[in-house]
C-alpha cells in the first residue's frame, strides 16, 4: 500500500477518476461527488500530470476516455466493486443495515420518492438507502449502483419496466386565469429536454428546478404525472 500511495497524488484522485470515467462528464461527476466541476477538472489534471499520460480527451460534449483511461477505469471499477461487496458482507455479518445505492434523478427523488420514504423504511427497516443523484436528463450507464431509474427508447437489456408515464401541463391557478384572458404564460423547460423551445420561456438545468418554478408561479411546466400527481 505504501508503494501505491507514492504512485498517486492522493487516494481521493481515484474516487474522482472513477466518477468522471463512469459519466465521461466532469460536471456530472462533480454533482455526484458534491464538489464543483473545476475541482474535478483540477484533480484529473493533477492525476494525469502525476502519471505522465492523458486519461481523457476533453470536448464540448464531455470527456471521452483515452485507451489508457479505459484500462485504468477497468481496474479501478473492478477493485471498487470488490471492496464494496466485501464491506456489504461485513455489515450483514455484523448485523448492520444493508446499504442499497439508487441512481435516480433529483426530481424523482424529491417529488416521488420522498413522499413515500416512510412507507419504504417501514417495509424494509434493514435497508440503508444511499443515492447517486443525477441532475438533468436521466441517462448514462447505471454503474456501481444496485438499482437505477432510466428513461429508455432502445432495448433495455437487463432493465425491467417500472411504470407507465404521461405528461400534463402544470401551473398555479392564477396562470390559468391569465391564459383565459389571452395572455401567454411563460413556459418552463429543462435545458436538455426534448420539448421545443417557445417564447416567452425559461430553461433550467434540472427538472426539480422546473417544478419549483411552476409551484411558485413562474410559468407552466411539462409535468411527468407520476412525479407531480401528489
Amino acid at each position: 500500500m505504501t508503494g501505491l500511495r507514492r504512485k498517486l497524488p492522493s487516494s481521493h484522485a481515484l474516487f474522482v477518476f472513477e466518477a468522471a470515467a463512469r459519466h465521461e462528464n466532469f460536471s456530472r461527476a462533480a454533482a455526484e461527488l458534491n464538489v464543483t466541476q473545476p475541482a474535478v477538472s483540477r484533480t484529473i489534471a493533477t492525476l494525469e500530470a502525476h502519471l505522465g499520460t492523458a486519461l481523457f480527451r476533453r470536448g464540448k460534449t464531455g470527456a471521452r476516455l483515452t485507451a489508457e483511461g479505459l484500462r485504468l477505469r477497468h481496474v479501478v471499477s473492478g477493485a471498487f466493486a470488490e471492496i464494496g461487496a466485501e464491506l456489504d458482507a461485513l455489515a450483514r455479518r455484523g448485523g448492520g443495515k444493508i446499504p442499497i445505492t439508487l441512481s435516480v434523478s433529483t426530481a424523482f427523488t424529491a417529488h416521488w420518492l420522498m413522499p413515500r420514504i416512510d412507507r419504504l423504511h417501514a417495509a424494509f427497516p434493514q435497508v440503508d438507502l444511499r443515492f447517486q443523484m443525477i441532475p438533468g436528463p436521466v441517462d448514462g450507464p447505471p454503474d456501481e449502483v444496485d438499482l437505477a431509474m432510466r428513461y429508455l427508447t432502445a432495448d433495455p437489456g437487463a432493465a425491467c419496466f417500472v411504470m407507465q408515464e404521461a405528461h400534463v401541463p402544470v401551473c398555479i391557478p392564477a396562470l390559468v386565469d391569465q391564459a383565459r384572458r389571452g395572455e401567454v404564460p411563460r413556459l418552463l423547460l429543462e435545458a436538455a429536454g426534448t420539448v421545443a423551445r417557445a417564447d416567452p420561456s425559461l430553461s433550467f438545468p434540472d427538472y426539480a428546478i422546473v417544478l419549483q418554478g411552476a409551484m411558485i408561479g413562474q410559468g407552466v411546466a411539462d409535468g411527468w404525472i407520476n412525479i407531480v400527481a401528489h
